[in-house]
């Protein structure tokens, strides 16, 4: 099989066929559309009759621009001194000295979500050429730390998962969880650096889990500089087969985060069939290495969690988060408050006075609801 032959069976399907090596010019991405697959091709395939090196080299950044995703790919593509393709709404390809590039994004209610993808035929091609294009997205790019998340569910298909690029900006205030008995940074910092990969947050809808768990994924892409990546499901269908483990350990996520995971976290002996896979991917034979799982659950106490999930060595803690007392929830006020620019110690006035008990959710809400600062 001659180079031509592999090529043309590498193909992707309904690409058309190569011509004999001495008929081959020069691609052009006209001849197969404004499609970045299709352009990847034609300039690998044209190496590959030609017996020379294509594209070698792969860079991929992540980050969220505070502009909507048409508008930002407009501005960056008027000036550009590259060759510029619009390929869609949402999408564009670059073309420069040894190296092109698929700039694409996706609108998220407050920013927008954006992936580049580089191509170049050296490191130094492919590194100039993604630094030229980040250039001119500085002016719109968001400072916030950005979290990857693939959200995992089911649908008439099968497995499907959405990519999401989420800016991860939340101030999380030690006055929320007291149930941690450290501050919040220490907690995170300890759990991070443990060989310990399960964390399991117990408590009612409002009592700050998912912001934790927002906190934890914030403070893994610090310690990367890069987006952590985060396998998530709230999906029960989602965790009743195998895809979703086998995703996870052969996967590159740094966590796995299970929302809503009463179903999954009951006792093998209540006829929970879960708890098993969670068992292999933790510690079983094809280990986490070092990865994070972490769960979240309205189940009310420990006592309700199969043992073997939160025996030590396999479960960093497990933290019972319930509501907070009239004290608790005024120092929370405050500090919600003053975050946000208002007058110090006004909490006091704006939680009722015939209310003893406050989950984190109605705290923030009351601050919200202030309306005017104090």
């Amino acid at each position: 099989m001659d180079a031509i032959e592999l090529a043309n069976l590498a193909a992707p399907k309904g690409m058309q066929p190569l011509l004999p090596a001495q008929a081959v010019p020069e691609i052009q991405i006209q001849q197969y559309g404004m499609d970045s697959a299709a352009l990847l091709w034609a300039q690998v395939s044209g190496a590959i009759a030609q017996g020379r090196s294509s594209y070698g080299i792969f860079r991929r950044h992540r980050f969220a621009i505070a502009a909507r995703i048409p508008q930002f790919l407009d501005d960056v593509a008027e000036p550009s001194d590259a060759c510029v393709h619009r390929i869609g709404p949402d999408a564009l390809i670059l073309i420069g000295p040894g190296a092109f590039a698929l700039l694409s994004g996706e609108n998220r209610l407050s920013y927008g979500s954006c992936v580049l993808d580089a191509f170049g035929v050296s490191k130094e091609a492919a590194d100039g050429f993604c630094a030229a294009i980040l250039r001119m997205a500085e002016d719109a790019r968001l400072k916030e730390t950005v979290v990857s998340i693939n959200w995992c569910y089911m649908d008439q298909t099968g497995l499907r998962t959405k990519r999401l690029e989420e800016a991860v900006d939340d101030v999380v205030h030690n006055a929320a969880y007291p149930s941690l008995r450290r501050p919040v940074a220490d907690f995170i910092g300890a759990y991070l650096e443990s060989a310990e990969p399960v964390l399991i947050l117990q408590g009612k809808p409002g009592t700050g889990k998912t912001r934790l768990i927002r906190a934890i994924l914030r403070e893994i892409s610090r310690r990367k500089r890069e987006p952590a990546e985060a396998l998530y499901t709230c999906d029960k269908k989602a965790a009743d087969g195998e895809e979703l483990y086998l995703s996870f350990i052969s996967g590159s996520h740094d966590a796995f985060v299970v929302e809503d995971a009463d179903y999954l976290l009951t006792p093998r002996s209540d006829g929970n069939d879960h708890v098993h896979r969670f068992l292999s991917v933790a510690d079983g034979v094809v280990r986490a290495e070092a990865r994070k799982i972490i769960f979240s659950t309205n189940l009310p106490n420990i006592g309700a969690i199969d043992a073997a999930l939160t025996r030590p060595g396999r479960c960093f803690a497990t933290i019972s988060m319930g509501d907070l007392g009239r004290a608790q929830a005024i120092a929370l006020a405050d500090a919600v408050g003053i975050e946000r620019g208002h007058a110090p110690l006004g909490g006091r006035a704006l939680l009722p006075v015939d209310v003893k008990q406050f989950t984190v959710a109605e705290v923030y809400r009351a601050v919200a609801d202030g309306g005017v600062p104090w």
